[in-house]
This record gives structure tokens, sequence and C-alpha cells, in this order.
């Protein structure tokens, strides 16, 4: 702290800085001077393409507006971005449902025509097995433990040369409904 001045402490400016404003002014005076002249030589051309870096010094540009407009930049960008995400999402979940109504409707042709098959059975046994066959779902093993047990030649004690018949017709007629299905 100089004895000169006791208050050179609260000076927020630099002297430095101070130089570079006024030699920026300088070499800006020159370069408007120079703009001028119609003729110019090499040196002064140069001079005149280091017109913005002095302006820069003198002017700086605020970093506010930059973050300003940076941010709305990114806003911009991430709104873009989102959009695309979207209908990328809302394609491919239109392409699932898609796929879901074309299983969909492959399964119920599949089951159609199986139970239509299953209509050209004429034998009492196929048609009973049939019937119960689609009442369970399909499930051939569940129909064939109801029938069997229905036909069980234990169950049927006058009739046991029926029912052993029955039974290996009910055999015949599983292997047939396993093989279509």
């Amino acid at each position: 702290m100089s004895k000169s001045n006791r208050f050179s402490v609260l000076e927020t400016e630099d002297v430095g800085q101070t130089d570079i404003f006024k030699k920026a002014a300088k070499k800006l005076k020159e370069i408007d001077r120079l703009k001028q002249r119609l003729v110019h030589n090499a040196e002064e051309l140069t001079k005149l393409a280091t017109e913005s870096y002095w302006r820069n010094i003198l002017n700086p540009p605020t970093k506010h507006v930059d973050q300003a407009a940076d941010a709305l930049r990114k806003a911009k960008q991430h709104a873009k971005q989102a959009k695309k995400q979207a209908k990328i999402k809302e394609e491919e979940a239109r392409k699932k449902a898609e796929e879901a109504q074309k299983l969909a409707d492959q399964e119920q042709r599949k089951r159609t025509a199986f139970i239509e098959s299953l209509a050209k059975f004429t034998d009492s046994l196929d048609i009973e097995f049939r019937d119960i066959f689609i009442k369970n779902g399909f499930n051939i093993n569940k129909t064939f433990r109801i029938l069997s047990k229905k036909y069980h030649p234990d169950r049927n004690i006058g009739n046991v040369e029926w029912a052993e018949t029955k039974q290996k017709q009910l055999l015949n007629c599983k292997e047939k409904f396993a093989q279509m299905h």
C-alpha cells in the first residue's frame, strides 16, 4: 500500500486491465481511420483483420446472454430428442400390438380349424371325447382320465368285456386327438 493513495486497495479495476482497454481503444480508432481509406497495403489489411479481437477486448460479450441462449438451445435440443424418443416408443408399441393381434388371430384360426376338424368324428366315443375335451380346455390327459374312470372295468362290473373294449377304443381315441392337436 502506497502512502500517496490510501484507497488504492478499494479500486476494482487492475492497472494492467486499464492499459489493455486503452490499447484496444487506440487500435480501434486506428482501424476506423484505415477503413475510411480506399487502398490498403498488406500491413494495414492485417490490422483491419484484428478488429473483432480488439472489439471483444473493449466490449466483452456478456456470458449471461450466451448462457441464456445456450440454455434455450439445450432445451430445444432436449425437447426434440424427447419427441424423437416418444415417436420411437410409440412405433415399437404399435408394432408390438400388431404382432400380438396377429398371434391372437392365428391362434383363433388354429383353434377354429381344430374344432372344425373334430366335427368329422362320427363314433359316439369320439364325440363324447371331443365334447369333454373342449369343455376341459383342450386338455387331452384330463379328458382321458375322466373317460377312463367312466369306462373302467371296476365301475362296470356287469359289463367287464364291454368296458375293456371301451378302454381300448378310448386309447385309440386319445392317440387320434394327440396327433391332431
